[in-house]
């Protein structure tokens, strides 16, 4: 596909280089001469300098044979704008990156009167087909991850019939126990494992080693009995600590008071407090710097059900996320944009991290690869990826046993819906008209595999 990327910073810059990776023909537009030189230099990408929304520059780019326009500038209103000029000049599809949390995925028109309803205006009316939020996105995925049953991170997929959650092999009775040894009580399996930079799909005889990084895959309904193999349960948060003001630790707190919990964000600006705690009725606020061990122990870190660092800065996010560990959280959450740093967080010790940016990268990749799929989530730190396909009367490999299916070696089907209910694949299953699979595989891979579907 020809896609056009409009903005060089970085959300736009990893936008190119996973549409690079999968093949596409993409062209940048950028008002800044170094940002493009830049990115030049690190990919194989044609660019323009200019702006987005001058309809010259655009023609130059040929938006009229543009398959998707991106718009991934720091600007919500220049997205917007770019992405309707776009498709009056015939793009056939429009993204936009938004920042603002007051834009979730759609915008509320004020009431003609005191007692007249909000209209709701989807985005393709402005020329819009998809509005993607990171920091709503994350504030989504932690909410989701605190009303899970364990300390580890988890996605769900398929309408949130199938779940894939992420355990660490920390008890050494597992140990060198191979994988077809580990007794289920519900259906589930290992779909995945990453032992060090390594991740693969594990055959029946893999052995499992301390410190390996399991996804396992099962119904939602089922994880629950599975997960206790490998880790003890704990209650849904319902006590939580914020670090961090922003957009994604208020968003954080709105949908925690939704649900009665209780919560205490700690921000160190005088103004950004003021300004949160007119849209908070339900939660503490207190105006500190949190890097203080003994402020922390004050502020009962130790005793609360889950600690989210959700600051602007991704390496103060990792250590008081890591110090709130030590002193006792059940749950320590990190929010970190860098890609780098992900690997790294979570090799020296914090629970679970949560990346906006990988997030927001999911959703354009899905996006991007629609009607074929309909659910995405990355996994190993973005080394693989689970898809969601849906299964019509032209698949080729209809009505075929799964063990006659042949795909790449770190691909597997991990999961089938069929009629609402989930079924764990054996070798002797079929995939009927109607069904929707679940690939799960390392990236490099999965991408072949969908082209066989």
């Amino acid at each position: 596909m020809n896609i056009l990327v409009i903005g060089a910073g970085i959300i736009a810059s990893r936008i190119a280089a996973m549409l690079i990776e999968q093949g596409h023909a993409v062209t940048i537009i950028d008002q800044s001469e170094a940002a493009l030189d830049s990115i030049s230099l690190r990919m194989d990408v044609r660019t323009i300098q200019g702006s987005g929304i001058s309809p010259k520059v655009l023609a130059e780019a040929d938006i009229a044979n543009a398959d998707i326009v991106i718009a991934a500038t720091s600007n919500d209103e220049k997205n917007v704008i770019t992405c309707f000029i776009s498709k009056e000049l015939g793009a056939k599809r429009t993204v936009a990156r938004i920042q603002n949390p007051e834009y979730p995925g759609f915008f509320l028109s004020p009431p003609r009167s005191s007692t007249g309803a909000r209209r709701i205006i989807r985005p393709q009316k402005i020329g819009v087909d998809l509005l993607v939020n990171p920091e709503y996105l994350a504030a989504e995925h932690i909410l989701n991850t605190l009303s899970s049953l364990f300390v580890t991170p988890v996605e769900n997929m398929a309408d949130d019939l199938v779940q894939i959650a992420e355990f660490t092999i920390e008890n050494e009775e597992l140990a060198n126990v191979p994988v077809r040894e580990l007794d289920f009580p519900n259906p589930g399996m290992i779909a995945l494992v990453a032992r060090g930079s390594e991740v693969f799909v594990p055959e029946k005889e893999t052995d499992l080693n301390m410190g390996d990084h399991l996804y396992v895959i099962s119904s939602k309904k089922d994880m629950g009995l599975i997960g206790k193999i490998f880790s003890h349960q704990e209650k849904p948060a319902r006590n939580v600590i914020i670090a961090g003001g922003s957009s994604i630790g208020l968003n954080v707190a709105e949908g925690l008071e939704k649900i009665g919990s209780h919560i205490k964000i700690i921000e160190p600006d005088k103004a950004r407090c003021m300004e949160i705690a007119k849209k908070l009725s339900k939660t503490e606020i207190v105006q500190s710097e949190f890097t203080s061990e003994n402020y922390l122990r004050e502020e009962g870190v130790q005793s609360c059900d889950a600690f989210v660092a959700a600051s602007e800065r991704d390496e103060l996010n990792i250590l008081i996320s890591l110090l709130a560990k030590k002193l006792g959280t059940r749950r320590s959450l990190a929010v970190v944009n860098s890609q780098e740093y992900i690997l790294l967080a979570e090799t020296i010790g914090v629970d679970i991290v949560i990346s906006p940016l990988l997030l927001a990268n999911n959703a354009f990749a899905r996006f991007i690869r629609e009607p074929r799929i309909r659910s995405l989530v990355t996994l190993a730190s973005g080394a693989a990826e689970a898809i969601e396909l849906p299964i019509d009367s032209e698949t080729l490999f209809l009505g075929q046993t799964l063990e006659r299916i042949k795909l790449p070696g770190n691909v597997i089907i991990g999961a089938i819906v069929r009629n609402g209910e989930v079924i764990i694949p054996k070798a002797n299953d079929t995939i009927q008209n109607g069904d929707r699979v679940i690939l799960v595989g390392l990236k490099s891979d999965i991408l072949a595999a969908e082209k066989l579907f």
